[in-house]
C-alpha cells in the first residue's frame, strides 16, 4: 500500500484551499442548450473545459476534471497550471427519467495508478444518498473507493448528495444532508464535501456559533468552508489549518435537523 499524499498538495502556500470543479457533465450540457438552438457536441465541452482549465488553474490550488470530457485532453496538452494540483473524478453518473445524475457508480474506466502517473494527489467519488435507498450499499461503495485511494498513494474525497425518495413521499433535504453526514462522515474519507448550509445564508460566524453549541456526536471531523458555489468542503485530518468540530451534529445544528 502507498503512502497517502498530504493534503497540501491540494493547498495554496498559505495553507488554504481554493479548489476549482470542471468535471461536470451532462448538467454542462444541459446548460449550454440553454444558451443555443444547435446541439450541444462534446466536442463544444471538451474546448470549453480545456478553455477554463488554461484560465483558471492558474489562480486555484486544485482542480476537479472527469474521464469522460477532459481528463486525457488536460493532460496531453498540458493545459492544467504546474502550481494546481490534480483531482480525478472516479465517478460514473447514472441518469434518470427526471434526473440527470439519479445514481453513481466507481467508474472502473478510471485506473487510480494510471491517474497518479498522470499527475492526479486525489480521487473524488460523489454518493448520491436517499432516504428509501439501502445504507450498506452506499457504505460498501465509499469504503471500496476509499481502499482504492489508499492503496494507490491518493488522497480520497467523496461528496455525498441528498436526493429525494424514489417512492415519491415527501422528504425533507436539510435532515438528509445530515444524514448522510452520519452515515458517511466517518468512513475513512480525507475529505469530505457537503452541500452547503442554509444555501450559503447567514455567513460563517453564524455556523461557527451554531456549531460551537451544537450536541457532539459520533462523527468528529475537521472542517472549513469552500469557496465553491453550492459546495462546502469538511476536512477529515485534524492537522493544518482548518477548524474542528463535529460534522454532523454541526450539520444538524445548521439545519434545526435532530
Amino acid at each position: 500500500m502507498s503512502t497517502t499524499l498530504s493534503l497540501s498538495s491540494l493547498k495554496r502556500d498559505s495553507g488554504a484551499f481554493a479548489m476549482l470543479a470542471i468535471d461536470q457533465r451532462e448538467s454542462m450540457r444541459a446548460m449550454f442548450a440553454e444558451k443555443q438552438t444547435e446541439p450541444v457536441t462534446d466536442e463544444q465541452l471538451i474546448r470549453f473545459k480545456l478553455h477554463a482549465l488554461r484560465a483558471l488553474t492558474p489562480y486555484a490550488s486544485a482542480v476537479l476534471i472527469d474521464r469522460q470530457f477532459a481528463w486525457q485532453p488536460a493532460i496531453d496538452e498540458r493545459a492544467v497550471s504546474s502550481n494546481c494540483g490534480l483531482i480525478a473524478a472516479a465517478d460514473q453518473f447514472i441518469p434518470g427519467a427526471d434526473e440527470i445524475v439519479s445514481d453513481v457508480i466507481i467508474d472502473e474506466e478510471v485506473n487510480p495508478e494510471k491517474v497518479k502517473a498522470d499527475g492526479a494527489v486525489a480521487l473524488k467519488l460523489l454518493v448520491t444518498w436517499r432516504p428509501d435507498r439501502s445504507a450498506d450499499v452506499r457504505i460498501a461503495m465509499v469504503d471500496d473507493f476509499v481502499a482504492r485511494c489508499k492503496k494507490a498513494g491518493l488522497i480520497s474525497i467523496i461528496e455525498p448528495v441528498a436526493k429525494k425518495r424514489r417512492d415519491g413521499r415527501d422528504w425533507d433535504m436539510s435532515e438528509g444532508i445530515v444524514a448522510a453526514a452520519r452515515e458517511l462522515g466517518d468512513r475513512g474519507a480525507d475529505l469530505y464535501k457537503a452541500e452547503v448550509p442554509r444555501h450559503g445564508k447567514g455567513g460563517e460566524n453564524s455556523f461557527a456559533t451554531k456549531a460551537r453549541s451544537s450536541p457532539s456526536s459520533s462523527t468528529d471531523h475537521g472542517w472549513f468552508f469552500h469557496p465553491e458555489f453550492h459546495q462546502t468542503t469538511f476536512r477529515r485530518r485534524s492537522n493544518g489549518r482548518a477548524r474542528k468540530g463535529p460534522l454532523a451534529s454541526w450539520l444538524a445544528a445548521l439545519y434545526g435537523a435532530t
